[in-house]
């Protein structure tokens, strides 16, 4: 029976254990059998190793998802293959960041480069433009937790310009074009393809500077004014020697009429 008891260790009884091995400075708790000995081994290894299965509350956008471990190994092997997934998943994020980088530094030269590019045919057009707030899309919101709401679409007020110039480029060339038409109708000769270009050209060029020596030597009364009339209304024939200065027949011309208001109605 001594041999039995000294076998199974019943002779070191009680013992003097613990209370809880998990915890600091654990308090001291006596055993007498073996039967508390190992109800003992069992709570501290509950105590050590957590209870099982358990149940992991996971948050996501649609709200916290509970994930059940059955039991350490089952836990262990999970954690482990998140671990090896996740460390993938940062060497692809790790190399698309860099040429993410690169290219966003060369988009942000291109940007540079291009408002610059606008700056300067703003400044050589000449129109006149005022800063103003406008909003900007985006696709993620700033400054919000990626589970509420940083991956929703937002807008960003950035600063703008607007043009506040009262004249745009089509009313400029249509002042323009006036402008050219009326040089056209004053300078402007039709003439005949079938005659010699040459001979008409130093004619006209001659008689406009025998008109022009005609001006200059005249005694600038106010008596040559109707005759001034005339020579517009006959397009200076007399000067240029074209038949039909304003390309049509001597009938068909401008009439120059007197449109000041006479002494009787007044």
């Amino acid at each position: 029976m001594e041999q039995i008891k000294k076998g199974i260790g019943v002779d070191g009884m009680p013992v003097s254990v613990p209370d809880q091995i998990a915890k600091q400075n654990p308090g001291q708790l006596t055993l007498g059998s073996l039967a508390e000995l190992h109800l003992w081994q069992v709570e501290q290894l509950d105590g050590v190793m957590g209870r099982w299965p358990q149940q992991i509350p996971i948050p996501t956008p649609a709200g916290s998802v509970n994930v059940g471990m059955p039991n350490m190994a089952e836990a262990v092997a999970e954690m482990v293959g998140m671990m090896v997934s996740q460390q993938v998943t940062a060497a692809q994020i790790l190399n698309t960041s860099s040429r993410t980088l690169a290219q966003s530094g060369s988009a942000t030269q291109q940007a540079h480069l291009a408002h610059l590019t606008a700056k300067a045919n703003a400044d050589f057009l000449g129109y006149e433009n005022r800063s103003t707030a406008v909003d900007m899309p985006l696709a993620y919101t700033p400054g919000k937790d990626p589970f509420d709401g940083m991956l929703q679409e937002s807008t960003a007020k950035i600063q703008g310009f607007e043009n506040s110039d009262k004249q745009d480029i089509k009313q400029i060339f249509a002042e323009l074009l006036q402008a050219a038409a009326i040089i056209r109708a004053v300078y402007w000769r039709k003439l005949d393809s079938k005659g010699d270009l040459k001979k008409q050209i130093q004619r006209n060029i001659k008689g406009g500077a025998d008109f022009i020596d005609q001006a200059a030597a005249g005694d600038g009364n106010d008596s040559d004014w109707e005759a001034y009339l005339q020579q517009v209304e006959e397009g200076f024939r007399s000067a240029t020697g074209d038949a039909n200065p304003y390309g049509r027949n001597a009938s068909e011309g401008p009439q120059i009429k007197d449109r000041s208001p006479k002494k009787d109605d007044k």
